[in-house]
């Protein structure tokens, strides 16, 4: 058994930033240094502007023992080489599971 946790993430004015756009995407942090996965989607220039600004990255394999650690997200967009990062995220599967009213066997 693992946990899955999805962290969503919107560049909002991307309207006006589109052209400077040099990247994007989500750093993904376990806040007691363990070793996780995270695959990204959505992560090229033409698909954000489809998705409107919107994107997201699924970190996968966190293991049972691991539930309760957390897990630290920060969006970020390099505008012109320059790094701006977002709202950070932090949440571990059992925070999740109980936001979503799962149990934990």
């Amino acid at each position: 058994k693992e946990g899955i946790i999805a962290f969503n993430a919107k560049i909002s004015n991307l309207d006006t930033v589109k052209d400077v756009v040099d990247s994007f995407g989500i750093y993904i942090y376990d806040t007691t240094a363990s070793v996780i996965k995270a695959e990204a989607t959505a992560f090229d220039t033409e698909q954000l502007e489809a998705d409107g600004g919107a994107f997201h990255i699924v970190v996968t394999g966190i293991e049972v023992s691991k539930f309760t650690n957390k897990v630290l997200a920060a969006p970020y967009v390099v505008i012109n080489g320059e790094v701006v990062i977002g709202d950070i995220m932090t949440i571990s599967v059992s925070d999740s599971n109980k936001w979503l009213g799962a149990k934990e066997d």
